[in-house]
């Protein structure tokens, strides 16, 4: 600072006639000054046992290959690396990689992520942080920090994919491709430290008491669900809402990593949540969604999931009542629904066929038709239109081939 003040004074000295150049001149020392001082700090990472990455890593094996995974939240990261990552939409996964087979696997980055970064893609982005040594020792470090693409037998390997950051759980594949054609696929589902989700907050297991349960077995499901509501209402139970378009039947933990498989990403819990007091929420059994999770291109352009858990279960298995909704910015900051609500309806079903996260599906003909040019308004004053037809899924928790997936012939449409 005395330097600079010396300076200052220098230049504030000179002739009238130089002063706008003075000025100009000391306005860019001072930015070089600053951008300096930015970029001179050291590199310090922490190493992932000390942050405690690894007491937490989750275990998988098969076939004398065993991979344990681990995804650091927002602090961690920042510890690790030295700088927030997160800040620019990076979410590294952490892997170790046990070979006890009998020939080297190769290590397929794009299953854990399609648009994963590279190592020195993510010190480029950093790179204004530091100056001269520490920038050298930040790139040999994110450099030897990345997981390598071969393990050979009797090798262990570990280090960080750099992939997109996303909300909520990561959901993820680590696909190992052996030398010997014996290919092998591990699917992660992880919480990351410092997101809750919505659905964390609900006890599902006191929402309702046993005589409140309907027990079915699969061959009455199709009759039985004409006793469930067909419709939202406001919180009042006055106003109607928007059509129950969608049915599960899974259990909870194998819904929930289908969705995850699929894409949908959860919502957090709290102030932040649509389940918010003083939002317009569509209310079912008295309450707002169980769970809401999104898919889409951001944050205001987005296919949205709402789910309540059902007081019936199949042969064991819960029911769950859906509603799938397409949701666009609109002026004034009024967000605006698509009212096609059959289309939002038909990329759930795409997003969990080629999420390969779909045992089975049914067509049931549950409500009016609503013809395009004669949309309905909900409590909400936004318009829709269907052509009647609620989706009943049967979501896997494992894989399921897309070509295996079976169509039970319920009730017949029109191009279908």
């Amino acid at each position: 600072m005395r330097s600079l003040f010396r300076l200052y004074k220098r230049l504030d000295a000179g002739a009238s006639e130089h002063r706008p150049f003075s000025r100009r001149w000391l306005a860019a020392a001072v930015v070089c000054l600053a951008v300096a001082g930015c970029g001179s700090r050291s590199f310090q990472p922490e190493s992932a046992a000390s942050v405690g990455l690894l007491a937490r890593a989750e275990v998988q094996s098969e076939d004398g290959l065993t991979v344990r995974a681990a995804v650091p939240g927002r602090e961690e990261t920042e510890r690790l690396f030295g700088v927030p990552l997160y800040d620019r939409g990076i979410q590294p996964v952490w892997l170790e990689i046990e070979n006890r087979g009998p020939a080297r696997v190769r290590v397929a980055h794009t299953s854990i992520d399609r648009d994963y970064h590279s190592p020195l893609e993510v010190a480029y982005l950093h790179r204004k942080s530091f100056s001269g040594p520490a920038r050298t020792e930040m790139e040999t470090y994110y450099h030897k920090a990345a997981i390598p693409r071969f393990v050979r037998p009797g090798e262990t390997k570990s280090g960080f994919v750099f992939t997109n950051a996303r909300p909520g759980t990561k959901a993820f594949n680590v696909d190992l491709f052996g030398a010997d054609r014996n290919d092998h696929s591990f699917t992660f589902f992880i919480d990351v430290p410092g997101f809750v989700p919505d659905h964390a907050e609900v006890n599902f297991e006191n929402l309702y008491t046993a005589e409140q349960v309907a027990e079915i077995d699969a061959a009455g499901l199709r009759e039985s669900l004409a006793i469930l509501p067909q419709y939202a209402t406001d919180a009042n139970g006055t106003a109607r809402g928007d059509p129950v378009n969608v049915i599960f039947v899974a259990h909870g933990l194998d819904l929930r990593s289908a969705l995850l498989r699929s894409g949908w990403q959860e919502t957090p819990a709290g102030s932040e949540s649509d389940k918010a007091p003083g939002r317009s929420v569509q209310f079912l059994y008295d309450r707002p969604p169980d769970a809401i999770l999104r898919k889409g291109r951001g944050e205001d352009d987005r296919n949205e999931l709402r789910i309540w858990l059902a007081p019936m279960r199949v042969d064991g298995r819960p029911v769950w009542l859906a509603q799938v909704t397409h949701h666009l910015p609109g002026l004034f900051g009024i967000e605006y629904q698509d009212p096609d609500l059959d289309e939002a309806r038909y990329y759930l079903l795409q997003t969990l066929w080629y999420g390969q996260s779909l045992k089975q599906l049914a067509w049931r003909a549950a409500i009016e038709p609503v013809a395009v040019s004669e949309p309905v308004l909900g409590f909400r004053r936004r318009g829709y239109f269907t052509d009647g037809y609620q989706l009943v899924l049967w979501p896997s928790g494992d894989p399921v081939s897309l070509i295996e997936v079976v169509r039970l012939r319920w009730d017949a449409r029109t191009g279908q």
